[in-house]
């Protein structure tokens, strides 16, 4: 069967449906793709042949090749917890792949698109407020609060501060861990003091608070969100040809208790209540817990900090190596961003993307879907930055397993 620890959605998904710039709807959308799921339907009927199982609904589910649905006939919760990869679907019903499923399964039970596992420890009244539990990749306990900025009103640009710690108050959402960054342990609204942040679109206004995918369409196109228990990241247009990314990811750091913590995809914050002056690379604060981290061993001034462009020669290893126009990605470096002395790399998740000036994909086609060679797992090839080509960061992000169980 296929690996369903890695999870992978999109904003115009039926239950979810807006944009990055949806404010309304971003803490809503959160809460169903960590925490609850959505898009909830009653089977009415099941067939089965070997390790084919077919779910009839009788009705049109809205559900789509590649999510992972949660399944919650009693039959099969037993087996991988009831979560399995969608291998194709028509308008009423979804074809699955179980190992040993049983040969008889009843309906009548409900399926889901499946989270991704977060705890939802505390959800504040205006609903800005959350704080999830999920884990470090050593499997230890680790949270992640979040606040919207419709907290800070209509006008407000679309974003999210998210603060990593080991350790919190569940009962009041707060962030405790003594180690954790000071940014973001507490506050309800997002200030001009709260350091770095993810930034989800340019420009500050109500008018795309409560937008659904297909009025954003043409400025935002979609979002790709893949994570896991692990991670998360988030692949979006931030306006037109424009993309960026934000979440985190593991890393393989030195060993100091400072930096035993994921690498943070923020964004230095900007102004709240106007237009963001710059674009992903020219204001990017990656961090591990607040300290700036970069991706490339010396940076010029003005230059950006993730990258050097081209990353190669040509885009595909040479005919003497493998004849079959195969692109290399390969781990993110990270370097402490005043000393450039190295701290380690991200460990998962998210890798550079070898690359030169040709054979790229076009803004309307990103986040664009490929596959990995050796596990025929989904990739997405995406980008951040400004300008084209030239002033952008590309990578991919795979969907595959960040941590290998047994």
């Amino acid at each position: 069967m296929k690996q369903t620890q890695t999870k992978v959605f999109r904003f115009s998904d039926v239950d979810l449906d807006l944009t990055p710039a949806s404010k309304i709807k971003l803490p809503i959308a959160f809460k169903k793709i960590l925490s609850s799921g959505y898009n909830t339907q009653i089977v009415s009927s099941v067939s089965v042949s070997g390790g084919s199982v077919t779910l009839s609904y009788g009705v049109s589910h809205g559900y789509v090749a590649g999510r992972v649905l949660k399944v919650n006939a009693p039959e099969l919760l037993s087996i991988n917890g009831g979560e399995f990869v969608i291998d194709s679907v028509t308008d009423n019903t979804v074809s699955l792949t179980i190992d040993d499923a049983p040969s008889l399964i009843t309906g009548g039970f409900t399926t889901l698109v499946a989270p991704l596992g977060w705890q939802l420890c505390y959800e504040s009244e205006s609903t800005f407020v959350h704080l999830y539990k999920l884990k470090n990749l050593n499997g230890s306990e680790l949270y992640c609060r979040m606040v919207f900025s419709m907290a800070n009103g209509a006008t407000a640009r679309s974003m999210i501060q998210a603060t990593l710690g080991h350790t919190a108050d569940e009962s009041t959402g707060v962030i405790t861990d003594q180690q954790s960054s000071a940014q973001g342990l507490t506050n309800t609204i997002i200030d001009n003091n709260s350091g770095s942040i993810w930034k989800l679109a340019k420009y500050a206004n109500s008018t795309h608070n409560n937008f659904t995918h297909a009025q954003g369409l043409s400025l935002f196109q979609d979002t790709v969100i893949i994570g896991s228990q692990f991670h998360l990241l988030g692949l979006i247009t931030y306006i037109s040809e424009n993309k960026g990314f934000f979440g985190f990811a593991p890393a393989a750091t030195l060993s100091y208790e400072k930096l035993n913590y994921p690498v943070n995809f923020a964004s230095t914050l900007s102004a709240i209540y106007s237009e963001d002056a710059g674009w992903y690379l020219s204001n990017n604060n990656w961090n591990i817990n607040g300290i700036k981290v970069i991706a490339r061993p010396y940076i010029s001034t003005g230059a950006a900090p993730t990258h050097t462009y081209p990353t190669a020669n040509a885009s595909y290893l040479p005919n003497n190596i493998d004849g079959f126009e195969t692109s290399i990605a390969y781990p993110i470096e990270l370097f402490e961003a005043s000393t450039t002395q190295f701290l380690g790399f991200v460990s998962g998740g998210l890798y550079r993307w070898a690359h030169s000036s040709s054979n790229l994909p076009g803004p309307t086609e990103l986040p664009k879907l490929t596959t990995d060679v050796d596990f025929n797992n989904p990739i997405y090839i995406h980008n951040g930055g400004f300008n084209g080509p030239s002033s952008s960061f590309w990578f991919v992000a795979p969907v595959e397993e960040i941590r290998i169980e047994g």
